[in-house]
């Protein structure tokens, strides 16, 4: 998603200065300065940037990466606009948000918050099976597991409990029904949605006990009355949360007796939705009104309308247990008209030792595409990743 920082410096006519902990992701960027941090590290974050004495900062945002937590904390020091720490605090820790979500009427999986597996055998028995078993903070699916049994209990914990630094984790009862993410902005109270999209979840269970997503599809096939009731829950959301002057981006299941909010964020979607989905199938730069909130900007509520309508679908080429035997030239490869993208989410060489998946980190590549339908774009994603130059072998003794 850093492809689009050009476009901030040069259309807003400002020099960047990044955190990451992957500065070579940044080559070849106008990137006046790096700071080398874990983004999502607040201590580390602070201590890198009061080691430079940078002053005088703009504005501060994320490009889709979970950690809201750290851009507010840099706002309050650098007195930049943008939520105050404890809403973005309650967006992201899962057990702040679903209290303040079910606390303002709004619709969720009934859940409890535990720290034992003990507590976590007595929710379970009281919210039924099957049930997800979640950290409380994360992105990506890591370390959720989706438990059909009591006998199952105790590893989806200490997944669960390895996935995160904190001691609170959740446990949620598992709904069925079609996923879709709602994102947009909110300003002066004023909620207008950008995009909608369809998740590609038919396949969740492929990996069981862990979640799969195979990608996205815009706009959503969903009808009037549904993008409506959608889009209502992700209103509610974002008000319940006190978000307010920032993007926003939901997650909620549409059932046959209503939504369910399952994750709320003040920041744009990961996995390159605003950078370049949205822009894809509907001409609308969400990017653009990121910046302009960061900065204390007036958006145009106009900028938010689309300007086309054109079906894209995103989709990712999940890690499977073996050796990598062959990896080719992604650059040197001939796509079909449609085949907007096709990347590596891994660095990959020949002799790697892969697991097998077990949360949206363990994608290899993705593909991007458009098409006239909603059947031909998803056709020249999925081929795409079908003619991925990659080979993957058991696993031999000797590679072990």
């Amino acid at each position: 998603m850093e492809s689009v920082i050009p476009r901030i410096a040069r259309d807003h006519d400002l020099a960047i200065i990044a955190i990451t902990d992957r500065p070579t992701d940044l080559d070849g960027l106008p990137v006046d300065r790096v700071l080398v941090a874990y983004p999502r590290d607040a201590a580390a974050v602070l201590d890198a940037v009061a080691q430079t004495g940078i002053e005088g900062v703009d504005a501060v945002m994320s490009l889709g990466y979970e950690n809201p937590p750290v851009i507010s904390r840099l706002a309050r020091l650098w007195s930049c606009p943008g939520v105050p720490v404890e809403v973005a605090d309650r967006c992201t820790y899962k057990d702040l948000r679903i209290a303040a979500l079910e606390q303002a009427g709004v619709r969720t999986p009934r859940f409890r918050v535990f720290r034992e597996l003990a507590e976590a055998a007595e929710a379970a028995g009281a919210l039924g099976f099957p049930a997800v078993v979640k950290p409380t903070d994360g992105t990506s699916s890591v370390g959720v597991s989706v438990v059909r049994d009591a006998n199952r209990l105790p590893e989806a914990v200490a997944a669960a409990r390895e996935a995160t630094g904190r001691d609170a984790l959740v446990i949620e009862q598992f709904v069925e029904g079609t996923e879709h993410t709602v994102e947009g902005i909110v300003a002066d109270g004023v909620v207008q949605v950008a995009a909608l999209s369809d998740r590609k979840y038919d396949a969740k269970h492929r990996f069981a006990p862990f979640v799969f997503e195979a990608g996205d599809d815009l706009p959503s096939a969903a009808g009037p009355k549904e993008r409506a009731a959608l889009e209502a829950a992700a209103a509610a959301a974002v008000s319940a949360l006190g978000i307010d002057d920032s993007v926003f981006s939901t997650d909620l299941l549409l059932t046959p007796d209503g939504v369910y909010v399952l994750e709320v964020a003040a920041r744009l979607s990961g996995s390159r939705f605003g950078t370049h989905l949205v822009p894809l199938a509907s001409g609308v730069d969400i990017v653009d009104a990121a910046v302009r909130l960061a900065l204390g900007e007036t958006v145009d509520p106009t900028s938010l309308v689309a300007t086309k309508s054109t079906f894209v679908a995103s989709r990712y080429f999940p890690s499977a247990t073996g050796v990598v035997t062959y990896v080719g030239d992604l650059a040197a490869q001939t796509w079909e008209t449609g085949v907007v993208e096709v990347f590596w989410e891994q660095e990959l060489e020949v002799g790697q030792v892969l697991d097998g998946y077990r949360s949206a980190k363990d994608m290899l590549a993705s593909a991007i595409a458009w098409g006239t339908t909603r059947a031909e774009a998803a056709g020249r994603a999925d081929r795409a990743l079908a003619g991925l130059p990659l080979e993957i072998g058991l696993i031999g003794v000797d590679d072990v």
